[in-house]
């Protein structure tokens, strides 16, 4: 028997992502809070809306909604957050707050702030994980019977001895080959112009993928955070293809091989000017 189209009915459920963003105490004493009213609040709402990476995605009708302004006092705040502020304790970016990319706004202090943050948290991590440990420690002390027989067949090593302290973070891994391997890349590294070249070539967001890296840690150890940072690139414009439909009759697939073909080849040809200019 079939049923009319009309008459069927679909079940969707929508699942929204909800994120959390901590408020520094300090904003009472930044710049921004000597904006006026519609400013603070479309500040405040961006950082509520924000991502882990510091995006914003919204359209300014959206945000002003969020806000609860105008759609002309939202475009104002947007336009001084984008705007030079000598007054700004951070001159990072000539005291600008954010920038615009494409399908919302970046805030440029973001990450800054996440580690400053992520760095407390782990301490306090740290601080409480050492309390339960020596607890731990003490009963287990406590609840051994005091004639219990104490073997002394093998003689007990200085290396067999246990710090009451548990140990923090990862084990060193031994420098290869003269490098240092890690598995988190290096907070001192920083994208060169290779990378912004091939980021363009592969239209993929530079920024975003800086973000998204400096998070992930690796499962096996690295030394060459430039090559790293390149593979990294070129699969994330590969994520970025598949998810995109059809274009020009070709499958997302034959678009990816032709877009990481074309990266490679712009790759090599800007790698070889830059050693035929450094054998010059």
């Amino acid at each position: 028997m079939k049923v009319p189209w009309h008459l069927v009915t679909v079940s969707v459920t929508a699942y929204v992502v909800e994120t959390y963003t901590k408020l520094f105490s300090s904003i009472v004493h930044s710049s921004v809070w000597r904006e006026p009213h519609h400013v603070r609040l479309v500040w405040v709402t961006m950082l509520a809306l924000a991502n882990r990476y510091g995006y914003v995605g919204a359209s300014v009708p959206g945000l002003a909604d969020a806000s609860r302004v105008t759609l002309e006092e939202c475009e104002d705040a947007l336009r001084r957050f984008q705007e030079p502020d000598r007054h700004s304790r951070s001159q990072e970016h000539e005291g600008r707050r954010i920038r615009a990319v494409d399908r919302g706004w970046q805030l440029l202090n973001h990450e800054k702030f996440r580690e400053a943050r992520n760095s407390d948290e782990r301490r306090e991590q740290n601080r409480l994980a050492q309390i339960r440990h020596r607890q731990k420690l003490a009963d287990s002390k406590q609840s051994k019977p005091e004639s219990a027989p104490v073997s002394r067949s093998k003689p007990i090593r200085s290396d067999q001895i246990r710090s009451e302290d548990p140990p923090t973070g990862d084990p060193p891994i031994a420098p290869k080959g003269g490098k240092r391997a890690w598995r988190r890349i290096p907070e001192a590294w920083a994208p060169n112009e290779g990378h912004r070249k091939l980021a363009a070539e592969l239209d993929v967001s530079l920024e975003l993928e800086l973000a998204k890296i400096r998070d992930f840690e690796f499962a096996k150890p690295r030394l060459d955070p430039d090559a790293t940072f390149r593979t990294w690139l070129r699969t994330a414009a590969e994520r970025q293809q598949r998810s995109r439909p059809y274009q020009g009759g070709n499958s997302a697939a034959e678009n990816t091989k032709r877009a990481v073909e074309r990266a490679r080849r712009r790759t090599a040809e800007f790698e070889a000017r830059q050693a035929a200019s450094g054998e010059a």
